[in-house]
């Protein structure tokens, strides 16, 4: 389907071999399911039932042939839309939402303005007045905005981290340079050294905003052009890192004082919000669906957005909960808590599948037939 889009259809032989094989895998699709039903039936009149073998082979067909029916709806929606005009219509809808009010005026949009603003405000004014237009503060708090302040501390100092780490090691490695090699060696370290912080970037969930400004802070220092440097330079550069230091951690202790002033509640607070907030969305999607049918495709798309959100940020607060004091308060019970976040992950899956069955039905109207039965009722 992506290789008829790249090529704008122009080639009818690609779109006719694409369609084939969306047909083959229609009718192979609709033939596993008309010889598994016979299966099933052989396997119950033989008086054995659905054994646990069976049982674990009827989910899997069931998703097989899920994936299969969601394949050949992409493909053919795919190969449409392609054999259309590319003209872009925005409507006035698609633009009023980019600017929504209701979004503007949300308590947490305001709180992110609030925080934000007075922090980067804090930080040009202090490198403005006391430190003889300096731009480094403000810089550092602009790398440490966040959207929300419950989960902003573990964070800036993650990202503290990696700023220092940066350039302190870009450091060493340059003045290491420097002294014993030429330009040559200068482009290999650059390449490792961009080569691992951006492996860690993109492929740790933990560390990944360490590695990234590692990246950033460390390659800025070691591209800087190698020359010999006597005592005097060396140690001019070894206080203008320093001086970067400072500007760092009064930067970070400007954000953590505006975040404490408009902090309104705790991380284990929002984490368990956040949990109910994805519990309630998905059993309402179960009892819509339960009197009121599978619905639409974009229907059930939002609601399963909708729970997936919430149970990333539960994910994401859960673990700075584990990490606040509780003082009088009972231990946060971080390990059950992510085994409820991961099995409100599942219901939320299984219960996709199961509508996304009716849809991919080859025997009309299925839900019709089974909520007519009394056993549904």
């Amino acid at each position: 389907a992506r290789s008829a889009i790249d090529l704008k259809c122009s080639m009818p032989d690609v779109k006719q071999e694409l369609e084939e094989l969306a047909n083959e895998v229609d009718q192979v699709q609709h033939k596993l399911s008309v010889d598994w039903t016979q299966a099933r039936k052989d396997s119950t009149a033989s008086g054995l039932g659905l054994q646990k073998d069976l049982r674990t082979e009827n989910f899997f067909i069931s998703t097989l042939s899920q994936t299969a029916s969601q394949l050949v709806e992409f493909v053919r929606c795919e190969i449409e839309i392609a054999g259309t005009s590319s003209t872009v219509v925005v409507s006035v809808q698609d633009f009023q939402e980019i600017f929504s009010w209701k979004v503007l005026s949300s308590s947490s949009h305001i709180n992110f303005v609030l925080r934000n603003f007075l922090s980067l405000n804090l930080a040009l004014a202090s490198g403005l007045f006391f430190y003889d237009y300096d731009p480094q503060m403000s810089v550092f708090v602009g790398l440490m905005l966040s959207t929300t302040p419950g989960a902003a501390l573990t964070k800036n100092l993650g990202r503290m981290q990696g700023t220092v780490l940066g350039m302190l090691v870009g450091n060493i490695l340059f003045m290491f340079l420097s002294m014993y090699a030429g330009w040559k060696c200068q482009c290999i370290a650059i390449f490792l050294f961009e080569m691992v912080t951006h492996f860690i970037y993109f492929y740790s969930e933990t560390y990944g905003h360490i590695g990234c400004l590692l990246a950033i802070f460390g390659g800025k220092v070691l591209m800087s052009p190698a020359e010999h440097f006597t005592d005097e330079q060396r140690m001019a550069r070894d206080a203008m890192a320093y001086h970067s230091f400072f500007m760092l951690a009064l930067g970070l202790g400007i954000v953590i004082a505006v975040d404490a002033i408009f902090f309104s509640k705790p991380a284990s607070a929002m984490s368990r919000e956040s949990l109910l907030a994805a519990t309630d969305g998905a059993v309402k999607q179960l009892l819509d669906f339960l009197s009121q049918g599978p619905g639409t495709l974009q229907n059930r798309l939002t609601c399963s957005g909708s729970v997936c959100v919430h149970l990333r940020r539960a994910k994401m607060f859960c673990a700075e909960a584990e990490q606040e004091p509780r003082w009088h308060k009972a231990p946060f019970k971080g390990r059950l808590f992510l085994l409820l976040i991961d099995q409100i992950s599942m219901f939320n899956s299984h219960l996709q599948v199961l509508q996304d069955g009716f849809d991919g039905s080859h025997q009309g109207d299925l839900w019709g037939v089974i909520s007519a039965l009394p056993s549904f009722h």
